[in-house]
Protein backbone atom coordinates (compact mmCIF):
# COMPACT_ATOMS: atom_id res chain seq x y z
CA UNK A 1 0.00 0.00 0.00
CA UNK A 2 1.50 3.26 -1.09
CA UNK A 3 2.71 5.69 1.65
CA UNK A 4 0.36 9.10 0.87
CA UNK A 5 0.49 12.44 2.42
CA UNK A 6 -2.03 11.42 5.33
CA UNK A 7 0.46 9.46 6.32
CA UNK A 8 3.42 11.48 6.02
CA UNK A 9 1.29 14.29 7.87
CA UNK A 10 0.98 11.76 10.72
CA UNK A 11 4.16 11.92 10.61
CA UNK A 12 5.75 15.01 10.49
CA UNK A 13 3.12 15.68 13.91
CA UNK A 14 4.36 12.50 15.42
CA UNK A 15 8.19 13.79 14.83
CA UNK A 16 7.96 17.41 15.57
CA UNK A 17 5.68 16.63 18.64
CA UNK A 18 2.59 19.04 17.42
CA UNK A 19 0.25 19.99 19.26
CA UNK A 20 -2.55 19.10 16.63
CA UNK A 21 -5.21 21.58 18.75
CA UNK A 22 -2.59 24.48 18.07
CA UNK A 23 -1.83 23.89 14.44
CA UNK A 24 -3.55 26.63 12.05
CA UNK A 25 -4.27 24.88 8.75
CA UNK A 26 -3.70 27.36 5.72
CA UNK A 27 -6.80 27.17 3.81
CA UNK A 28 -6.61 25.37 0.69
CA UNK A 29 -3.96 22.83 1.03
CA UNK A 30 -6.03 20.01 1.95
CA UNK A 31 -4.15 20.11 5.43
CA UNK A 32 -0.56 19.94 4.38
CA UNK A 33 0.56 23.32 4.91
CA UNK A 34 0.40 24.18 8.21
CA UNK A 35 1.45 27.24 10.36
CA UNK A 36 2.88 26.25 13.97
CA UNK A 37 4.67 28.18 16.54
CA UNK A 38 8.18 26.45 17.72
CA UNK A 39 9.82 27.87 20.53
CA UNK A 40 8.02 31.44 19.50
CA UNK A 41 8.51 31.09 15.96
CA UNK A 42 6.23 31.22 13.65
CA UNK A 43 7.02 29.11 11.16
CA UNK A 44 5.30 27.36 7.75
CA UNK A 45 5.55 23.95 6.52
CA UNK A 46 4.30 22.11 3.49
CA UNK A 47 4.27 18.01 4.01
CA UNK A 48 5.13 15.51 1.35
CA UNK A 49 5.21 11.98 1.23
CA UNK A 50 8.48 10.58 0.21
CA UNK A 51 7.86 8.09 -2.97
CA UNK A 52 9.93 5.47 -3.26
CA UNK A 53 9.93 2.56 -6.19
CA UNK A 54 10.40 -1.03 -5.43
CA UNK A 55 14.23 -1.38 -4.23
CA UNK A 56 15.00 2.17 -3.89
CA UNK A 57 15.30 2.24 -7.60
CA UNK A 58 13.84 6.08 -7.55
CA UNK A 59 13.17 7.94 -4.33
CA UNK A 60 11.55 11.17 -4.60
CA UNK A 61 9.32 14.08 -3.69
CA UNK A 62 6.39 14.11 -6.35
CA UNK A 63 6.51 17.87 -7.32
CA UNK A 64 5.27 17.41 -10.02
CA UNK A 65 1.99 15.48 -9.55
CA UNK A 66 1.42 15.45 -5.89
CA UNK A 67 0.22 18.75 -4.73
CA UNK A 68 1.84 21.81 -6.43
CA UNK A 69 -1.26 23.71 -6.51
CA UNK A 70 -1.39 23.12 -2.84
CA UNK A 71 2.58 23.65 -2.12
CA UNK A 72 2.34 27.02 -4.00
CA UNK A 73 -0.34 28.47 -1.64
CA UNK A 74 1.47 27.50 1.37
CA UNK A 75 4.77 29.13 -0.11
CA UNK A 76 2.80 32.59 -1.10
CA UNK A 77 0.97 32.41 2.28
CA UNK A 78 4.85 32.09 4.12
CA UNK A 79 6.41 34.85 2.32
CA UNK A 80 3.35 37.13 1.96
CA UNK A 81 3.46 37.02 6.02
CA UNK A 82 7.22 37.01 6.12
CA UNK A 83 7.64 33.35 8.30
CA UNK A 84 9.66 30.83 7.75
CA UNK A 85 8.82 28.16 5.28
CA UNK A 86 10.41 24.76 5.23
CA UNK A 87 8.94 22.02 2.37
CA UNK A 88 9.54 18.55 4.67
CA UNK A 89 9.29 15.53 3.24
CA UNK A 90 8.90 11.97 5.44
CA UNK A 91 8.40 8.08 4.69
CA UNK A 92 8.77 6.28 7.84
CA UNK A 93 8.04 2.83 6.15
CA UNK A 94 11.50 2.97 4.55
CA UNK A 95 14.46 1.88 6.78
CA UNK A 96 16.95 4.51 5.35
CA UNK A 97 14.23 7.40 6.17
CA UNK A 98 13.02 6.36 9.39
CA UNK A 99 13.22 8.69 12.13
CA UNK A 100 14.03 11.35 9.66
CA UNK A 101 12.82 14.02 7.74
CA UNK A 102 14.03 15.55 4.79
CA UNK A 103 13.86 19.19 4.01
CA UNK A 104 13.81 20.62 0.60
CA UNK A 105 16.19 24.02 1.20
CA UNK A 106 15.26 25.81 -2.01
CA UNK A 107 12.29 28.61 -3.11
CA UNK A 108 8.52 27.82 -4.82
CA UNK A 109 10.08 29.66 -8.09
CA UNK A 110 13.02 26.87 -8.60
CA UNK A 111 10.45 23.71 -7.48
CA UNK A 112 7.97 24.83 -9.76
CA UNK A 113 10.63 25.28 -12.71
CA UNK A 114 11.96 21.70 -12.40
CA UNK A 115 8.06 20.25 -12.62
CA UNK A 116 6.67 23.05 -15.21
CA UNK A 117 3.99 23.95 -13.03
CA UNK A 118 4.63 27.63 -13.18
CA UNK A 119 1.25 27.68 -14.29
CA UNK A 120 -1.77 24.82 -13.54
CA UNK A 121 -2.75 24.79 -17.23
CA UNK A 122 0.99 23.85 -18.14
CA UNK A 123 0.60 20.80 -20.30
CA UNK A 124 4.15 19.57 -19.83
CA UNK A 125 5.22 16.49 -17.90
CA UNK A 126 8.56 17.94 -16.08
CA UNK A 127 10.10 15.91 -13.32
CA UNK A 128 10.50 15.18 -9.38
CA UNK A 129 12.45 16.65 -6.98
CA UNK A 130 14.56 13.19 -7.05
CA UNK A 131 16.92 12.10 -3.97
CA UNK A 132 20.50 10.94 -4.77
CA UNK A 133 20.36 7.10 -4.94
CA UNK A 134 23.31 6.29 -2.64
CA UNK A 135 21.85 9.25 -0.11
CA UNK A 136 21.22 7.30 3.05
CA UNK A 137 21.10 9.03 5.71
CA UNK A 138 22.85 8.17 8.88
CA UNK A 139 24.23 11.49 10.67
CA UNK A 140 22.08 13.85 12.56
CA UNK A 141 22.02 16.69 10.30
CA UNK A 142 23.95 16.44 6.21
CA UNK A 143 23.09 17.73 3.33
CA UNK A 144 23.45 16.53 -0.54
CA UNK A 145 23.69 18.87 -3.07
CA UNK A 146 20.54 18.30 -6.37
CA UNK A 147 21.89 18.72 -9.73
CA UNK A 148 19.45 21.74 -9.99
CA UNK A 149 21.47 23.29 -7.51
CA UNK A 150 19.79 23.27 -4.40
CA UNK A 151 20.65 21.30 -1.17
CA UNK A 152 18.36 18.32 0.09
CA UNK A 153 18.93 18.04 3.77
CA UNK A 154 18.37 15.29 6.29
CA UNK A 155 17.61 16.03 9.71
CA UNK A 156 17.45 13.20 12.57
CA UNK A 157 14.15 13.49 14.26
CA UNK A 158 15.27 14.47 17.43
CA UNK A 159 16.89 17.26 16.14
CA UNK A 160 14.93 18.90 13.73
CA UNK A 161 12.89 21.25 16.12
CA UNK A 162 16.54 22.54 16.50
CA UNK A 163 16.80 22.69 12.94
CA UNK A 164 14.00 25.10 12.73
CA UNK A 165 14.92 27.21 15.48
CA UNK A 166 18.25 27.59 13.73
CA UNK A 167 17.94 27.91 9.81
CA UNK A 168 16.24 30.97 8.93
CA UNK A 169 15.59 30.24 5.36
CA UNK A 170 13.90 33.50 4.26
CA UNK A 171 16.97 34.59 2.62
CA UNK A 172 15.67 31.73 -0.39
CA UNK A 173 13.61 35.03 -1.25
CA UNK A 174 16.80 36.53 -2.90
CA UNK A 175 17.60 35.66 -6.48
CA UNK A 176 21.09 35.16 -5.76
CA UNK A 177 20.59 32.95 -3.05
CA UNK A 178 21.34 29.91 -4.68
CA UNK A 179 24.29 30.88 -6.41
CA UNK A 180 25.74 31.79 -3.01
CA UNK A 181 25.43 28.28 -1.84
CA UNK A 182 27.42 26.88 -4.61
CA UNK A 183 30.23 29.86 -3.38
CA UNK A 184 29.86 29.38 0.11
CA UNK A 185 29.10 25.72 0.94
CA UNK A 186 26.50 25.12 3.34
CA UNK A 187 24.85 26.95 5.86
CA UNK A 188 26.67 24.56 8.83
CA UNK A 189 28.79 21.76 8.81
CA UNK A 190 29.76 18.95 11.36
CA UNK A 191 32.07 19.72 13.82
CA UNK A 192 34.92 16.86 14.02
CA UNK A 193 37.58 16.18 16.28
CA UNK A 194 39.78 14.91 13.80
CA UNK A 195 39.62 18.43 11.66
CA UNK A 196 41.43 20.09 15.11
CA UNK A 197 44.29 21.63 14.25
CA UNK A 198 47.46 20.54 15.69
CA UNK A 199 48.04 21.01 19.48
CA UNK A 200 44.49 19.48 20.18
CA UNK A 201 45.25 16.09 20.17
CA UNK A 202 45.92 16.11 23.57
CA UNK A 203 43.47 14.22 26.31
CA UNK A 204 43.00 17.28 28.48
CA UNK A 205 42.17 18.95 25.20
CA UNK A 206 40.01 16.44 24.20
CA UNK A 207 38.36 16.49 27.47
CA UNK A 208 37.83 20.07 27.21
CA UNK A 209 35.79 20.29 24.37
CA UNK A 210 33.64 17.24 25.39
CA UNK A 211 32.86 19.32 28.66
CA UNK A 212 31.98 22.41 26.84
CA UNK A 213 29.33 20.37 24.79
CA UNK A 214 27.95 18.55 27.49
CA UNK A 215 27.45 21.72 29.75
CA UNK A 216 28.61 25.26 28.91
CA UNK A 217 30.92 25.80 31.72
CA UNK A 218 33.91 24.55 32.74
CA UNK A 219 37.00 25.11 34.90
CA UNK A 220 40.37 24.31 33.60
CA UNK A 221 42.97 24.18 36.70
CA UNK A 222 46.50 23.54 37.08
CA UNK A 223 49.30 25.48 38.21
CA UNK A 224 50.08 28.65 36.63
CA UNK A 225 51.72 28.35 33.29
CA UNK A 226 50.37 25.25 32.38
CA UNK A 227 48.47 26.44 28.94
CA UNK A 228 44.97 26.64 30.44
CA UNK A 229 44.14 30.04 28.96
CA UNK A 230 45.77 29.10 25.83
CA UNK A 231 43.83 26.32 25.18
CA UNK A 232 40.74 27.87 25.52
CA UNK A 233 41.68 31.08 23.63
CA UNK A 234 42.79 28.98 20.74
CA UNK A 235 39.94 26.33 20.44
CA UNK A 236 37.52 30.01 20.56
CA UNK A 237 40.49 31.35 17.73
CA UNK A 238 39.58 27.63 15.78
CA UNK A 239 35.38 28.72 16.28
CA UNK A 240 35.88 32.00 15.02
CA UNK A 241 33.64 34.44 13.59
CA UNK A 242 33.47 38.33 13.21
CA UNK A 243 29.99 39.69 13.22
CA UNK A 244 29.74 43.33 13.07
CA UNK A 245 33.50 43.81 13.55
CA UNK A 246 33.35 41.75 17.03
CA UNK A 247 34.67 38.33 17.57
CA UNK A 248 32.95 35.60 18.94
CA UNK A 249 35.21 35.16 22.02
CA UNK A 250 36.35 37.31 24.98
CA UNK A 251 39.12 37.21 27.76
CA UNK A 252 37.84 39.10 30.90
CA UNK A 253 40.67 38.99 33.74
CA UNK A 254 39.04 38.67 36.95
CA UNK A 255 40.09 41.06 39.48
CA UNK A 256 40.53 40.89 43.14
CA UNK A 257 38.28 44.08 43.77
CA UNK A 258 35.45 41.34 41.95
CA UNK A 259 33.25 41.89 45.11
CA UNK A 260 29.72 42.18 43.17
CA UNK A 261 28.33 41.07 39.75
CA UNK A 262 29.09 44.65 38.96
CA UNK A 263 32.24 43.98 37.15
CA UNK A 264 30.04 41.28 35.09
CA UNK A 265 26.94 42.60 34.27
CA UNK A 266 26.91 46.71 34.87
CA UNK A 267 24.70 48.43 36.70
CA UNK A 268 22.17 51.40 36.45
CA UNK A 269 23.31 55.06 37.21
CA UNK A 270 19.28 56.74 38.74
CA UNK A 271 21.61 59.95 38.63
CA UNK A 272 22.25 59.93 34.89
CA UNK A 273 19.46 57.84 34.11
CA UNK A 274 21.77 55.36 32.09
CA UNK A 275 22.81 51.69 32.51
CA UNK A 276 26.39 51.78 32.57
CA UNK A 277 27.66 48.53 30.82
CA UNK A 278 30.89 46.17 30.39
CA UNK A 279 32.39 44.18 27.90
CA UNK A 280 30.87 40.73 29.54
CA UNK A 281 27.25 42.11 28.91
CA UNK A 282 27.93 44.07 25.55
CA UNK A 283 29.94 40.34 24.59
CA UNK A 284 26.67 38.36 25.72
CA UNK A 285 24.50 41.04 24.14
CA UNK A 286 25.94 40.41 20.91
CA UNK A 287 25.52 36.28 21.58
CA UNK A 288 22.01 36.63 21.74
CA UNK A 289 21.68 38.71 18.25
CA UNK A 290 23.55 35.54 16.62
CA UNK A 291 21.74 32.09 18.45
CA UNK A 292 23.40 30.16 16.06
CA UNK A 293 27.28 31.10 16.44
CA UNK A 294 29.11 30.02 19.00
CA UNK A 295 30.39 32.54 22.08
CA UNK A 296 33.17 31.76 24.17
CA UNK A 297 33.78 33.90 27.50
CA UNK A 298 36.90 33.28 29.00
CA UNK A 299 36.75 34.21 32.46
CA UNK A 300 41.14 34.17 33.72
CA UNK A 301 42.57 33.69 36.89
CA UNK A 302 38.22 33.14 38.21
CA UNK A 303 39.43 32.31 41.23
CA UNK A 304 41.53 35.76 42.51
CA UNK A 305 38.48 36.59 44.21
CA UNK A 306 35.58 34.83 45.60
CA UNK A 307 33.74 33.01 42.74
CA UNK A 308 30.33 33.33 44.28
CA UNK A 309 30.24 36.78 44.66
CA UNK A 310 30.26 37.73 41.21
CA UNK A 311 29.05 34.60 39.62
CA UNK A 312 26.29 33.29 41.60
CA UNK A 313 23.70 35.20 39.48
CA UNK A 314 25.18 33.07 36.12
CA UNK A 315 25.30 30.05 38.38
CA UNK A 316 21.38 30.17 39.12
CA UNK A 317 20.57 31.24 35.53
CA UNK A 318 22.15 28.37 34.15
CA UNK A 319 20.27 26.33 35.90
CA UNK A 320 17.22 27.71 36.26
CA UNK A 321 17.10 29.40 32.13
CA UNK A 322 15.69 32.40 33.95
CA UNK A 323 16.52 35.74 33.49
CA UNK A 324 19.04 38.01 35.66
CA UNK A 325 17.66 41.07 36.27
CA UNK A 326 19.58 43.82 35.82
CA UNK A 327 17.68 47.13 36.70
CA UNK A 328 14.15 48.44 37.22
CA UNK A 329 13.18 52.09 36.37
CA UNK A 330 9.92 53.38 38.46
CA UNK A 331 7.49 54.38 35.78
CA UNK A 332 4.83 56.62 38.04
CA UNK A 333 4.73 60.15 36.09
CA UNK A 334 7.67 61.85 35.81
CA UNK A 335 9.86 60.19 38.62
CA UNK A 336 12.10 58.29 36.09
CA UNK A 337 12.59 58.61 32.64
CA UNK A 338 12.94 55.88 29.67
CA UNK A 339 16.23 54.38 29.91
CA UNK A 340 17.82 55.91 26.70
CA UNK A 341 20.10 52.47 26.27
CA UNK A 342 19.83 49.34 24.30
CA UNK A 343 20.42 47.36 27.48
CA UNK A 344 17.41 45.22 28.28
CA UNK A 345 15.62 45.23 32.47
CA UNK A 346 16.94 41.82 32.82
CA UNK A 347 18.83 38.76 30.25
CA UNK A 348 18.29 35.54 29.65
CA UNK A 349 21.48 33.23 29.34
CA UNK A 350 21.55 32.44 25.90
CA UNK A 351 22.21 28.71 24.75
CA UNK A 352 25.26 29.80 22.44
CA UNK A 353 26.76 31.15 25.54
CA UNK A 354 30.08 29.27 26.57
CA UNK A 355 31.94 29.93 29.46
CA UNK A 356 35.66 28.79 30.67
CA UNK A 357 37.25 29.81 33.81
CA UNK A 358 40.83 29.16 34.19
CA UNK A 359 41.82 28.91 38.39
CA UNK A 360 45.50 29.02 38.95
CA UNK A 361 45.88 27.25 42.54
CA UNK A 362 48.15 29.33 45.37
CA UNK A 363 48.17 31.42 48.19
CA UNK A 364 46.35 34.20 46.78
CA UNK A 365 43.52 32.52 45.19
CA UNK A 366 40.29 31.70 46.50
CA UNK A 367 39.22 28.03 46.60
CA UNK A 368 36.07 26.92 44.79
CA UNK A 369 33.02 26.24 46.94
CA UNK A 370 31.12 22.82 45.85
CA UNK A 371 28.19 25.14 44.80
CA UNK A 372 30.21 26.06 42.13
CA UNK A 373 32.66 22.77 41.42
CA UNK A 374 28.76 20.76 40.95
CA UNK A 375 27.76 22.94 37.99
CA UNK A 376 31.00 22.33 36.16
CA UNK A 377 33.41 19.80 34.39
CA UNK A 378 36.95 20.47 36.16
CA UNK A 379 39.58 19.73 33.57
CA UNK A 380 43.45 19.79 35.17
CA UNK A 381 45.58 20.42 33.44
CA UNK A 382 48.83 18.67 34.05
CA UNK A 383 51.83 18.49 31.61
CA UNK A 384 54.32 15.64 30.58
CA UNK A 385 58.17 16.43 31.69
CA UNK A 386 58.63 15.47 28.42
CA UNK A 387 56.18 18.20 27.01
CA UNK A 388 57.48 20.74 29.12
CA UNK A 389 61.12 20.66 28.48
CA UNK A 390 60.49 20.04 24.78
CA UNK A 391 59.74 23.50 24.27
CA UNK A 392 63.69 24.47 25.18
CA UNK A 393 64.72 22.48 21.79
CA UNK A 394 62.16 23.32 20.02
CA UNK A 395 60.17 25.77 18.02
CA UNK A 396 57.90 27.99 20.11
CA UNK A 397 53.91 26.95 20.35
CA UNK A 398 52.76 30.36 20.95
CA UNK A 399 50.54 30.83 18.06
CA UNK A 400 47.62 32.31 16.22
CA UNK A 401 44.88 29.79 15.33
CA UNK A 402 43.72 29.84 11.62
CA UNK A 403 39.97 29.75 11.86
CA UNK A 404 37.72 26.75 10.51
CA UNK A 405 35.95 26.80 7.00
CA UNK A 406 32.48 28.18 7.45
CA UNK A 407 29.90 26.45 8.72
CA UNK A 408 31.79 24.21 11.36
CA UNK A 409 31.41 27.42 14.17
CA UNK A 410 27.94 26.80 13.65
CA UNK A 411 27.90 23.11 13.44
CA UNK A 412 29.21 22.92 17.40
CA UNK A 413 26.90 25.49 18.21
CA UNK A 414 24.27 22.74 16.95
CA UNK A 415 25.75 19.73 18.43
CA UNK A 416 26.30 21.19 22.02
CA UNK A 417 22.01 21.93 21.74
CA UNK A 418 21.50 18.60 20.34
CA UNK A 419 23.82 17.08 23.21
CA UNK A 420 21.87 19.23 25.87
CA UNK A 421 18.67 18.21 24.08
CA UNK A 422 18.86 14.71 25.73
CA UNK A 423 20.07 12.98 22.29
CA UNK A 424 22.35 10.48 23.17
CA UNK A 425 23.58 7.57 20.56
CA UNK A 426 25.13 5.91 23.13
CA UNK A 427 23.99 1.97 23.05
CA UNK A 428 21.37 0.94 25.69
CA UNK A 429 23.50 -2.09 26.99
CA UNK A 430 26.34 0.33 27.63
CA UNK A 431 23.93 2.98 29.23
CA UNK A 432 22.92 0.61 31.80
CA UNK A 433 26.37 -0.66 32.46
CA UNK A 434 26.70 3.20 32.92
CA UNK A 435 23.98 3.38 35.42
CA UNK A 436 25.15 0.51 37.47
CA UNK A 437 28.65 1.58 37.84
CA UNK A 438 27.08 4.89 39.09
CA UNK A 439 24.63 3.18 41.33
CA UNK A 440 27.93 1.96 42.92
CA UNK A 441 29.77 4.98 42.86
CA UNK A 442 26.74 6.60 44.94
CA UNK A 443 26.81 4.07 47.65
CA UNK A 444 30.58 4.65 48.59
CA UNK A 445 30.01 8.35 48.49
CA UNK A 446 26.89 8.53 50.31
CA UNK A 447 28.39 7.04 53.72
CA UNK A 448 30.87 10.05 53.87
CA UNK A 449 27.99 12.77 52.45
CA UNK A 450 28.90 13.45 49.12
CA UNK A 451 26.71 11.77 47.08
CA UNK A 452 25.32 13.37 44.00
CA UNK A 453 22.14 14.56 42.74
CA UNK A 454 20.13 14.46 39.18
CA UNK A 455 22.10 17.29 38.30
CA UNK A 456 25.21 15.28 38.18
CA UNK A 457 23.96 12.27 36.48
CA UNK A 458 22.24 14.25 34.13
CA UNK A 459 25.24 15.90 33.30
CA UNK A 460 27.14 12.81 33.17
CA UNK A 461 24.87 11.49 30.39
CA UNK A 462 25.32 14.58 28.31
CA UNK A 463 29.44 14.04 28.26
CA UNK A 464 28.82 10.58 27.58
CA UNK A 465 26.67 11.53 24.52
CA UNK A 466 29.12 14.05 23.24
CA UNK A 467 32.06 11.52 23.39
CA UNK A 468 30.12 9.08 21.67
CA UNK A 469 29.05 11.74 19.00
CA UNK A 470 32.61 13.18 18.45
CA UNK A 471 34.94 9.84 19.18
CA UNK A 472 32.39 7.22 16.93
CA UNK A 473 34.36 4.49 16.73
CA UNK A 474 36.72 5.07 19.11
CA UNK A 475 34.94 5.62 21.77
CA UNK A 476 35.25 3.79 25.07
CA UNK A 477 32.92 3.83 27.93
CA UNK A 478 35.31 2.84 30.70
CA UNK A 479 37.65 6.08 29.45
CA UNK A 480 34.74 8.15 29.61
CA UNK A 481 33.44 6.83 33.16
CA UNK A 482 37.40 7.75 34.26
CA UNK A 483 37.11 11.41 32.78
CA UNK A 484 34.01 11.96 34.41
CA UNK A 485 34.84 10.56 37.61
CA UNK A 486 37.93 13.28 37.99
CA UNK A 487 35.85 15.81 36.56
CA UNK A 488 32.81 15.57 38.54
CA UNK A 489 32.81 13.55 41.41
CA UNK A 490 36.44 13.84 43.08
CA UNK A 491 36.52 17.49 42.65
CA UNK A 492 34.04 17.84 45.42
CA UNK A 493 35.59 15.22 47.93
CA UNK A 494 37.85 17.26 51.05
CA UNK A 495 38.59 16.81 54.51
CA UNK A 496 40.67 15.39 56.98
CA UNK A 497 41.59 11.66 57.42
CA UNK A 498 38.88 10.60 59.16
CA UNK A 499 36.05 12.19 56.77
CA UNK A 500 37.55 10.73 53.60
CA UNK A 501 40.72 8.25 54.42
CA UNK A 502 38.40 5.49 54.10
CA UNK A 503 36.22 6.86 51.11
CA UNK A 504 39.30 7.30 48.85
CA UNK A 505 40.52 3.65 49.45
CA UNK A 506 36.84 2.12 48.91
CA UNK A 507 36.89 4.49 45.16
CA UNK A 508 40.25 3.50 44.65
CA UNK A 509 39.46 -0.13 44.62
CA UNK A 510 36.67 0.90 42.72
CA UNK A 511 38.66 2.43 40.07
CA UNK A 512 40.77 -0.73 39.41
CA UNK A 513 38.28 -2.10 36.63
CA UNK A 514 36.17 -0.52 34.05
CA UNK A 515 32.74 -0.63 33.11
CA UNK A 516 30.57 -4.04 33.05
CA UNK A 517 33.25 -6.48 31.84
CA UNK A 518 36.65 -4.26 31.52
CA UNK A 519 38.94 -4.85 33.01
CA UNK A 520 40.49 -1.69 32.05
CA UNK A 521 41.87 0.44 34.91
CA UNK A 522 40.57 4.08 34.99
CA UNK A 523 44.10 5.37 35.21
CA UNK A 524 42.70 9.54 35.48
CA UNK A 525 40.76 8.38 38.50
CA UNK A 526 43.58 6.35 40.44
CA UNK A 527 46.22 8.86 39.62
CA UNK A 528 44.06 11.66 40.81
CA UNK A 529 43.28 9.54 44.13
CA UNK A 530 46.66 8.49 44.75
CA UNK A 531 47.92 12.03 45.09
CA UNK A 532 44.72 12.84 47.17
CA UNK A 533 45.83 9.82 49.51
CA UNK A 534 49.60 11.33 49.57
CA UNK A 535 48.39 14.92 50.53
CA UNK A 536 46.31 12.90 53.41
CA UNK A 537 49.02 11.74 54.96
CA UNK A 538 51.22 14.63 54.72
CA UNK A 539 49.01 17.34 56.02
CA UNK A 540 45.86 15.36 57.16
CA UNK A 541 43.63 17.30 54.94
CA UNK A 542 42.96 17.02 51.32
CA UNK A 543 41.13 18.27 48.77
CA UNK A 544 41.41 17.84 44.57
CA UNK A 545 42.70 21.25 44.53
Amino acid sequence: MAYTYRDAIKTIYNYLDIDSAKVKIIPDTNGRGIEYEFDGIRTVIFIYPISCKQGNKQNFFDTRDSGSKERAVTWEYAQSNNLRYFCFGVNEEQDRYKDYVLSLESDEKSISNISFRLSETTGATGTQVNIPNDFIPSQMFERVLTPKGFFIAAIRKDYIRDYIRFFDNRPYLDVDYQIDLEENGTEWQEFKLEDLPDGFDASFAQRYINSLIAKPFVILTGNSGTGKTRIAKQFSQYLERIIDGKRNWLIVPVGADWTDNTKMLGFYNPLEKKYVSTPTLDFILDACKNPGVPYFLILDEMNLSHVERYFSDFLSAMESDEEIPLYKILKDGDSDEELDVVIPESIRLPKNLFVTGTVNIDETTYMFSPKVLDRSNVVEFKPEKDDVLAIMTGASDVRNIAPADFGIAEGFTRLATVIRNGVCDVEQNTLEQVKDFLDSIYEILQESGFEFAYRTVKEIRQYFAAACELQKEDFNPTRTMDEQIVQKILPKIYGDRKQIGELLNTLEEKCQSGIGEDSEEMTLSLKKIEQMKKRLDKYQYASFM
